[in-house]
């Protein structure tokens, strides 16, 4: 086990029963959380060891710290690094992109981070999401791997775009429908804010209102009336979005070639129910 604070080696002893099957005569052995099967080091004192390894120290100094023989760091830290070699003559069929905010030591503000969709594993992590960087590093794969995706995932990145167009021909672009919606939230956000700035008059309504406004068509309430304070009356969701659509025209065409491409939202019995009620 991992030593404790004063750098003493701590060991466990764990009895494990065995079982037999009495159909098949085959025997087996509880598996457990703390160390893997046919193995004497804990799965936390390697995990420490991965951490002692990303120091600047030997490997010497390194079987010191843990109690450990040097040849067995040396295993482990080679078996570690040939299992993340990347291998540059293949890449997956469908891949997917992002950016997220890594170490402060990373070279760009944001790294670059790819993956496998069908078996859903990081593949590599790049420091800069940068094109020239992203470029350099796509270019060490080979051209028979980067002509075998076929479909790439993105978030509608300008650098992420230019990208595929240069370094995979036959792939095809899939936008993330997360980034979509929203774009489309945004839009409407926009033209209604334009709207409320001719429309001063209507100001309040179209302030109070603006969740309704971007919600779908399909989930609006057309039967259970509420109490609303800016048109001093009992309305509907789907009257309150009507009457003030109305009041606009460009953000009533909008919002119905919106409400026209999305899908609709089934609405369960007991829902139905509860709002008529």
């Amino acid at each position: 086990m991992p030593t404790n604070c004063n750098d003493h080696q701590v060991r466990l002893y764990l009895f494990k029963p065995r079982f037999k099957c009495l159909s098949c005569k085959w025997t087996f052995k509880l598996e457990n959380s703390i160390v893997k099967p046919y193995h004497q080091i804990s799965n936390q004192l390697e995990l420490k060891i991965f951490h002692d390894a990303s120091i600047p120290i030997s490997e010497t100094m390194i079987a010191r710290l843990n109690h450990i023989s040097h040849s067995t760091i040396n295993k482990k830290i080679n078996k570690a690094y040939d299992e993340k070699k990347t291998n540059y003559d293949s890449l997956p069929e469908v891949m997917c992109f992002d950016e997220f905010k890594s170490t402060k030591d990373a070279d760009g503000a944001m790294s670059f981070i790819f993956k496998d969709y069908h078996k859903n594993k990081v593949i590599e992590i790049v420091e800069n999401r940068q094109l020239p960087f992203l470029t350099n590093y796509f270019g060490r794969y080979s051209r028979k791997a980067r002509r075998s995706v076929k479909y790439i995932v993105i978030d509608m990145y300008e650098p992420y775009i230019q990208l595929i167009a240069s370094m995979f021909p036959l792939a095809q672009i899939v936008c993330d429908k997360f980034h979509i919606v929203q774009h489309i939230n945004r839009a409407l956000n926009q033209t209604r804010i334009e709207a409320m700035k001719r429309h001063k008059n209507y100001h309040a309504k179209f302030k109070r209102y603006w969740k309704l406004i971007v919600m779908n068509e399909s989930r609006l309430n057309s039967i259970y009336y509420i109490w609303c304070p800016s048109f001093r009356y009992y309305k509907t969701t789907d009257g309150i979005v009507r009457d003030i659509l109305d009041i606009d025209e460009e953000l009533k065409v909008l919002s119905k070639n919106l409400n026209r491409h999305r899908v609709p939202k089934r609405r369960t019995t007991k829902r139905f129910v509860r709002q008529s009620i």
